[in-house]
């Protein structure tokens, strides 16, 4: 039993780490630049060239979206796996926010903004999921 549930664990944790890297390509991000009309995107590129932090956007329902995904099906390995409703749980609602709040640092070292928005998503995501869960069969 504790066997399975660490192999489910490791599965979620190499599933959200793909998940993570690979979302910028399944949703069409938009980059700090000239936009199709020639006209800079503002919430990308403000006037003094520095990111800036916002709690809307489109990038906002991409964080939404995935850490939700990435709950649920967290949730559902761990059951598979023959783990109990509370651990499944509490195991999928730790490795989604690691992951949120892993995918930030790195936002942080490698783009320079470490966002309370995107933060601020990744969590609603999971709490959305749970609430659905909450609601299932048991």
């Amino acid at each position: 039993m504790i066997a399975r549930l660490g192999v489910a664990c490791a599965l979620l944790v190499l599933v959200s780490a793909v998940s993570e890297s690979q979302a910028v390509s399944f949703v069409g991000m938009r980059r700090a630049g000239p936009s199709r009309a020639g006209v800079a995107d503002s919430a990308t590129t403000p006037a003094h060239g520095a990111q800036r932090d916002t709690y809307l956007g489109p990038d906002k329902v991409k964080h939404f979206l995935l850490s939700a995904f990435i709950e649920s099906v967290g949730f559902s390995a761990l059951q598979m796996s023959g783990a109990s409703r509370g651990s499944s749980l509490a195991a999928a609602t730790t490795v989604t926010a690691a992951t949120g709040i892993g995918r930030e640092i790195h936002d942080g070292r490698t783009k320079g903004l470490f966002s309370l928005g995107d933060l601020l998503w990744d969590a609603v995501g999971p709490g959305a999921a749970l609430l659905l869960i909450s609601h299932t069969q048991r």
